[in-house]
């Protein structure tokens, strides 16, 4: 090989290696590290009554006359709770939200069955949306044939559904509230279909969001539900931070130990924890 040779390999070596140097350098330069992230659910409660017990578990509270857990008919597990309403008895459970609310999002799961419908004309309680200062948001109530009506307080607007529940037939229901003063909303699902919406409404009657109520604390007819896998989103995490959806609540007790103890946290009152989740 003479020096032209010589000096054209070794321009062309040359080459090789500055291009093969800036291939290195664009793949490092274009690699980049994704840090693992924790995953945080927006549920902010769920129960399912498997615990078979209202004073000690997860429940804020009672209303009137203590309704009553039953092992039949449940949606899924061992247990429901059966809510009996006459003219001289209230009944019903609480939960307290983690902290007073006034924005954002929250969503709320139930599974409901109806077992008589109310005997007289008036529309009886299923749910209640209730402030701090115990004024109500919102109301969920139901006809003597069974038609559900969503409420809103502040404006007396209603959404009305189009499916009655028809008696001893579990119903998913679902309430999307969105906290505004002015550009709030309010929606109800039936098994996944929408029946209605109001927007651009004041939803805080009582200037905040903060408890759910499960039976009936007002009225004076008759009627009997049972409910079922509760869950409550607000839409602040990562995931389970809207419609719950379907779904079953399990209480999973390990094997060697399956003794259960509530704590409240802080230990002054009865609010919830909103527990981090990791995946």
């Amino acid at each position: 090989m003479n020096d032209t040779q010589n000096n054209h390999a070794c321009t062309h070596g040359s080459a090789f290696v500055r291009r093969t140097a800036l291939v290195l350098f664009c793949l490092v330069v274009t690699t980049s590290f994704v840090w693992p992230y924790r995953a945080h659910a927006a549920r902010l409660f769920t129960s399912g009554f498997e615990t078979n017990d209202l004073l000690n578990t997860e429940w804020s509270g009672l209303i009137g006359s203590a309704p009553i857990i039953v092992t039949s008919p449940v949606h899924s597990g061992n247990y429901a709770l059966q809510v009996t309403i006459s003219s001289t008895f209230k009944e019903g459970v609480i939960r307290y939200l983690p902290t007073n609310l006034t924005s954002g999002s929250l969503f709320l799961r139930e599974y409901i069955r109806v077992a008589s419908y109310n005997t007289n004309s008036s529309q009886e309680s299923v749910n209640v949306g209730r402030s701090s200062g115990g004024l109500r948001d919102w109301d969920l109530e139901m006809t003597s044939t069974g038609v559900l009506a969503l409420t809103n307080v502040a404006n007396s607007g209603t959404v009305t559904s189009s499916i009655a529940l028809a008696l001893n037939t579990w119903y998913r229901i679902e309430v999307r509230q969105l906290l505004s003063t002015s550009v709030g909303q309010l929606e109800l699902l039936i098994n996944g279909a929408s029946q209605g919406a109001l927007t651009g409404i004041n939803t805080l009657n009582g200037v905040n969001m903060n408890s759910f109520e499960f039976g009936d604390n007002n009225d004076s007819g008759n009627e009997s539900l049972y409910y079922d896998d509760i869950a409550i989103n607000d839409d602040s995490g990562t995931f389970q931070n809207s419609w719950p959806g379907a779904g079953n609540v399990a209480l999973v007790r390990p094997a060697f130990n399956d003794s259960v103890a509530w704590a409240p946290s802080p230990a002054s009152n009865t609010n919830a924890v909103n527990l981090q989740a990791y995946r």
